[in-house]
């Protein structure tokens, strides 16, 4: 296996402490030590923390761009054209991505409220993640040319699938310290988690909610 170069490394390292303290609550010398390089070496590389958030988001967006495009063109050519099936598909590759990378799922959030404007600025260069985001609007549509879903609004449909995905990565110590939400077996956890909220999502869009199972078959 091909060891890490010392910018690889203090980027990974960058992933694990703007995930739990924050972007604003990250100092440079702790990213040096969980890099275990000096700080002059983080300066080398980037020259400021903005530049290395840059750094950091840009390999964001494009690992998550390759496990959707791999995970999300490659299983539909193996399933029939309903709609509801991609859909499904698009729900469950999301969430797998961030169940993969959850400090993905913590930094965007914390970047989405501090500055937006990256966010926005990656989504928009990004033409795996618009694509794939026009397919679902695209199988959203047909569904309810179909007959198969509701009338609802698809904004509010695709803001309900990315929070329901999001929010168990991003406030898990909310969830620990104000619920008294333990998990003892993360994985199994995140496994029912992940068919909990499909069949929540499709029970809520689907014109007749007692036909899911059908609907996928």
């Amino acid at each position: 296996m091909k060891s890490r170069s010392s910018r690889e490394e203090i980027i990974e390292s960058a992933v694990v402490v703007f995930a739990d303290k924050g972007f604003y609550s990250t100092h440079m010398e702790e990213i040096a030590e969980q890099a275990s390089v000096n700080k002059a070496m983080v300066y080398y590389y980037f020259g400021s923390k903005d530049k290395l958030l840059s750094e950091v988001l840009a390999i964001i967006f494009q690992r998550i761009s390759e496990n959707l495009i791999k995970r999300f063109t490659s299983n539909r050519l193996r399933l029939p054209a309903n709609p509801i099936d991609r859909i499904r598909l698009f729900v469950e590759t999301h969430f797998d991505v961030f169940a993969t990378h959850q400090n993905y799922a913590r930094i965007l959030v914390n970047i989405l409220t501090i500055k937006p404007e990256e966010i926005r600025r990656l989504f928009a260069e990004n033409p795996v993640i618009k694509k794939i985001f026009a397919e679902v609007q695209k199988a959203f549509l047909e569904g309810k040319e179909q007959g198969l879903l509701r009338e609802i609004d698809y904004r509010q449909l695709l803001i309900s699938i990315v929070g329901m995905n999001l929010v168990y990565f991003v406030t898990k110590p909310v969830a620990q310290v104000f619920l008294q939400f333990e998990v003892a077996d993360e994985r199994k956890f995140i496994r029912e988690r992940r068919k909990f909220i499909v069949d929540l999502l499709l029970n809520g869009i689907l014109r007749q909610p007692q036909s899911v199972a059908e609907v996928l078959q």
